[in-house]
C-alpha cells in the first residue's frame, strides 16, 4: 500500500505568475501542510491537458490518487482542495 506522501498520491498545482488565484491556492496549502502538493508553472504539456479537461483558469489543480490523474480543476476552489484532501488522507 503506497503512502499518502509518496508521488503516487498528491496534488499537482500548476501556476503562472502575477495570478491570484494560484496565490490562494498556494496559501490553501500552506494551511494544510498534511496535503501532499507539487507546484510547477503552467507549460505548452500542461496547457493543452486543461484544455482536454475543460480547465480554462489558472492554476491548474489535479488530483492524483494510486498514480492516476483522478481530476482537474482550475482556480481556487476550497470546496474541491477540501475533497482532494479527503480523498488523499482517507
Amino acid at each position: 500500500m503506497s503512502s499518502p506522501r509518496s508521488k503516487e498520491n498528491t496534488v499537482l498545482v500548476f501556476t503562472k505568475p502575477a495570478c491570484p488565484q494560484c496565490d490562494a491556492v498556494k496559501k490553501w496549502f500552506d494551511k494544510h501542510p498534511d496535503v501532499p502538493v507539487e507546484y510547477a508553472p503552467i507549460d505548452e504539456n500542461v496547457l493543452a491537458q486543461a484544455v482536454a479537461d475543460g480547465v480554462q483558469q489558472a492554476p491548474v489543480v489535479v488530483l492524483v490518487k494510486d498514480g492516476l490523474r483522478e481530476h482537474a480543476h482550475g482556480g481556487f476552489n476550497r470546496l474541491r482542495l477540501m475533497e482532494y484532501r479527503k480523498a488523499l488522507l482517507s
